[in-house]
């Protein structure tokens, strides 16, 4: 047995069952992260970074973040899945129990099997069997025989090898040429090789029992007993590369390399073996089934529950169980490499490696708070350990563990030693203590900063002065005095959680605000404000090259040798994405180990941290994927374009209603895969690109129809951009009244519309003209048969008789007035003017001479008179000789029949929006047989309807004309009265507004204007 077995053997005899569950760092996937079924017993990552993981229940597509799932009813022949493997194509091949499904990127092709269920690998589950394959072919196994798939089609080992029977081929492999077949033969527990090409083709290369493993890069492995073999395709022959020693139940799960290899024992329990060294990991974690590395080196457990993707080596965690501390507060290491671990309510454990052990401590009362320890806790230059306690300080020296008596009862929050003079100081509450060497003990009361508040840190700094610190401020134990700061010296206002020395001599400090630093200059200033977030409660010296800070949830660690060389204070973070996986940092709870390690105290467990383990990830250049486009439907849900839209050749075709969309991509990494950011742009809208966002999605609304490109672009944690950011074309469609097709039949039917209209415009002004000339002609009608009825020969001769008798009686005055009115009354008969309208107060003058003429003419045989009110308009317009005409009414038809005083009355006023004209006479009425006698003939009245039927047609309000009767007693009429009520805003200006209407429509032919 090689030394390779030797130190396999001692490490298995130190790590019992019982011993703590030492994990690295790791994060788990399961189906509450989106997992199809937590079983896997199968996984890939394809060409494009995607890891793939084949359950019993479904296949499961991961691109760091979020899962996608495919069932039986997307395609697959089962959900069963035996192995995954991809295509130089790039086409991924589903194996299931059933057959195979052959991916595209869209959909799947059937392959089925009829002759019973497919598995990869009889027995064990193989994760990486799809290794062994060459370029399209592959093995599977159904009921241990060897089957061969290719080019769609299942071949029998049999009938490529005939004369071999490997139906108990339990591990097997196909060479690429189909000439070569190596399998484990169950039945005579043997490796067997099969070669075409050689005679005997049969050979047994090793008599023992084992199993066939795929390796990385495509290489075979065979594990027989304690030894591990590489198959050699070319010589076809096995080489031993490596010795170690399992259980009856251990087994080889994956091979990293020729000098590397997993082994799973005691089914959560993995040892990992190299050349250099042998390293043991066991997690709470049931039956690991599998193992791999993605291209990143990131290293995956697969198994019942799920997957593990181990995120750092750095971290080793010893998570709380019951029999052990469950709040660890403080940890040191002693010489002999134990672990003594305060826990803040259980009390003082020991921990060898294996198990704990719970320490029984001198001189702590059995009541009351005596398990309560606290944070600073250290190892002094004698090798006695110091452990702040609720009552006190505990001591251990050697196995003996005991209250330091003298002190008060009293708790203890800080403790530090002063190398140069081996005293011990202790912060106890808002008391400084000093133990010197012979342990005599002096106490001093002191607030930090001589601010409120108890003593939270302690440090001597080189020139032996102890910094005394909590939240507030900080106060200097110098030269047996307290100086408060900040003073002349130091300008320092706030306070100091944790405190620690470097190997410098300088200080680091921590508080609520940051991370600090000081070199003994006038000003204490912060470091790393862009990266160390507030409330920073621990800090460590590791190995002088280091410096740990510990914040809430998660740590930095601060490369010394480069702040002290360059001056650049670079600060990797850790958190729960790259290995810091506690839930916070305790304060001052951590302790260098004696490797040169640290040792950090978190609420639910206890971590080891090694700097010089960390981990080398493999960068990949990366292009970001569009994953989909989905756009918004009319019940404002976000619908997949691919289930809904037309894809092009090279673009996405959407129509005008979907113009809501929303972009869905994502950076294919499994190394920090939240820490990815992302920028975008439409190429045709954006100047810029967006800012970097960790969101994988970009939604963009009312896009107008039109052509575009959407670009992502991604940027890892690292800083490092991707090598060209991924685009995708896609169309909005114009809506149909949007189309060229739509808009010339709209063009045609436009200019058809326009003929039409056109022409029923034409018509209708023709019509209208004519309709206008003829009311023309219809008015001028009724004024001249008005004009004639007005000139009677009678009332002409009449006149002139009068003014001939004026003159011959010596009446010159009389008579020139007379012939005054008569030539006015006959000039305004026969005036030709546009305006049918005169004013009200022209008529009532022209009504006032035509009246006295007719008082002359007949001697004074009748009165009138003319009463208008104060509140018409004398500008209201009328109808020229309108007034008149009512009058002559009433004189010719009323009162020169009559008997009697005869009277003429004209009444003018305005109520509710109108003007009333009434004329009224007391001769005969409109039924008296002795009007129908009168010489007249009767047509003023009836002209002057007429014309009021004409005017009503173009007003909304229109003339009310009323002719009464006026009785007293039966049988005898006493005149008539005739009412006329004019609306306001009435216009009988209708032939110059028809004709200026008429003629603003036309437009001349040639206008040079």
């Amino acid at each position: 047995m090689n030394h390779h077995h030797l130190v396999v053997i001692l490490m298995y005899i130190l790590w019992m069952p019982t011993s703590q569950a030492q994990e690295p760092s790791y994060r788990e996937y399961n189906t509450s992260h989106g997992l199809a079924q937590n079983q896997i017993v199968a996984s890939l990552q394809d060409s494009r970074g995607y890891m793939w993981l084949g359950t019993k229940s479904g296949v499961s597509r991961f691109d760091g973040i979020k899962f996608r799932n495919f069932f039986k009813k997307d395609g697959l022949p089962d959900d069963y899945i035996s192995t995954l493997t991809q295509s130089p194509e790039g086409e991924i091949y589903v194996l299931t129990r059933s057959g195979f499904a052959v991916f595209d990127g869209f959909n799947f092709t059937l392959y089925p099997y009829d002759k019973g269920s497919i598995f990869i690998g009889w027995g064990d589950s193989d994760l990486l069997t799809t290794h062994l394959m060459n370029g399209w072919t592959f093995t599977t196994t159904t009921y241990a025989e060897a089957i061969l798939f290719k080019d769609g089609i299942y071949y029998s080992a049999d009938s490529l090898f005939p004369g071999i029977s490997a139906h108990s081929a339990r591990h097997h492999w196909f060479s690429e040429d189909q000439q070569k077949l190596l399998f484990f033969c169950a039945d005579a527990e043997a490796l067997i090789m099969y070669d075409k090409t050689q005679k005997p083709p049969t050979q047994e290369l090793v008599p023992e029992t084992g199993r066939l493993v795929a390796g990385s890069h495509h290489q075979i492995a065979f594990q027989s007993n304690d030894s591990v073999y590489l198959f050699n395709k070319n010589t076809l022959d096995l080489e031993e590369v490596f010795g170690f020693d399992l259980d009856q139940n251990g087994s080889l799960v994956f091979m990293e390399s020729r000098y590397k290899f997993y082994c799973r024992q005691l089914l959560n329990h993995i040892i990992v073996y190299n050349e250099a060294k042998t390293e043991q990991y066991r997690f709470n974690y049931p039956y690991i089934t599998a193992i791999t590395k993605d291209r990143e080196n990131n290293l995956w457990l697969l198994g019942e529950r799920g997957a593990l993707k181990i995120i750092s080596e750095q971290f080793v965690n010893y998570p709380a169980i019951p029999n052990g501390p469950l709040y660890p507060w403080s940890i040191v290491e002693d010489k002999d490499g134990g672990l003594w671990i305060s826990d803040f309510g259980k009390g003082l454990f020991y921990f060898d490696g294996n198990d704990y052990r719970r320490v029984e401590v001198e001189g702590i009362p059995s009541s009351g708070q005596h398990d309560m320890y606290y944070m600073n806790s250290f190892i002094d230059s004698r090798d006695r350990i110091w452990k702040p306690h609720a009552y006190g300080v505990v001591v251990i020296e050697g196995n003996r563990a005991q209250l330091l008596p003298g002190l008060p009862h009293e708790t203890v929050l800080a403790a530090t030693e002063n190398p140069g003079n081996g005293e011990i100081y202790l912060g106890q509450m808002n008391n400084f203590v000093i133990i010197d060497p012979d342990n005599n003990i002096i106490s001093y009361p002191v607030l930090p900063g001589n601010k409120p508040g108890i003593i939270l840190s302690m440090i001597t700094d080189k020139n032996g002065n102890v910094w005394i610190g909590n939240d507030k401020g900080i106060s200097l134990w110098e030269e047996n005095q307290f100086i408060h700061l900040p003073d002349e010296n130091i300008s320092w206002n706030l306070g100091a959680i944790s405190m620690t020395k470097d190997h410098k001599g300088n200080l680091w400090l921590g508080n609520s605000e940051g991370l600090f630093f000081y070199d003994y200059q006038d000003t204490i200033v912060q470091v790393g404000k862009e990266t160390i977030e507030k409330y920073v409660v621990d800090l460590q010296v590791v190995d002088s090259t280091g410096l740990f800070v510990g914040m809430r949830d998660r740590m930095g660690y601060l490369d010394l040798e480069q702040f002290y060389s360059a001056g650049i204070a670079e600060i990797d973070i850790y958190d729960q994405s790259n290995g810091f996986q506690g839930l916070e940092v305790r304060q001052n709870g951590s302790s260098l180990a004696r490797d040169g390690s640290l040792w950090i105290c978190a609420s639910d467990r206890f971590i080891n941290f090694n700097p010089n383990h960390k981990q080398q990830f493999v960068s990949l250049p990366l292009t970001p994927l569009i994953k989909n486009i989905l756009y918004l439907n009319d019940n404002m849900e976000w619908v997949p374009s691919e289930t809904k839209s037309k894809r092009g050749r090279e673009s996405w075709i959407f129509s005008h209603q979907q113009n809501n969309l929303r972009f869905e991509f994502a950076g294919i990494t499994m190394e920090k895969p939240e820490k990815v950011m992302y920028r975008f742009k439409i190429q045709e809208l954006d100047e810029d690109w967006s800012v970097p966002v960790s969101e994988r999605h970009a939604t963009y609304t009312y896009f107008p129809p039109g052509n575009y490109t959407f670009l992502v672009d991604m940027i890892k944690s690292n800083g490092e951009w991707s090598n060209s950011p991924a685009s995708v074309h896609f169309v909005i469609s114009y809506a149909w009244w949007n189309t060229a097709v739509f808009k010339v039949m709209l063009t045609i039917l436009t200019i058809t519309l326009i003929f039409f209209a056109s022409y029923k415009i034409s018509v209708y002004r023709r019509k209208a003209k004519l309709q206008r000339l003829n009311r023309e002609k219809q008015i001028a009608e009724l004024r001249l048969e008005a004009i004639k009825a007005q000139t009677d020969p009678h009332f002409i001769f009449n006149v002139l008789n009068s003014v001939g008798s004026s003159i011959l009686n010596g009446n010159r005055e009389e008579s020139y007035d007379i012939l005054v009115k008569f030539s006015k009354l006959i000039r305004r008969v026969f005036e030709k003017k546009s305006d049918p309208c005169a004013s009200l107060k022209e008529e009532v003058q022209f009504l006032a001479d035509y009246l006295d003429l007719q008082k002359q003419r007949f001697k004074d045989t009748f009165d009138y008179t003319i009463h208008v009110e104060s509140e018409v308009d004398e500008n209201t317009p009328l109808p020229r000789l309108f007034l008149q005409t009512l009058a002559e009414n009433a004189l010719k038809h009323g009162i020169l029949p009559a008997k009697c005083k005869k009277k003429i009355q004209i009444d003018i006023r305005k109520f509710n929006g109108r003007v009333y004209i009434a004329v009224e006479d007391n001769g005969l009425g409109m039924n008296c047989p002795g009007r129908a006698k009168t010489s007249s003939t009767g047509r003023g009245l009836t002209i002057a309807r007429q014309l009021f039927e004409i005017f009503n047609h173009y007003n909304k309000e229109k003339i009310h004309f009323i002719i009464t009767d006026l009785q007293e007693r039966k049988n005898k009429n006493t005149g008539t009265k005739v009412t006329v009520s004019i609306p306001d805003g009435y216009t009988f200006d209708i032939f110059t507004r028809q004709k200026n209407n008429y003629l603003s429509q036309q437009q001349p032919e040639n206008d040079l204007s």
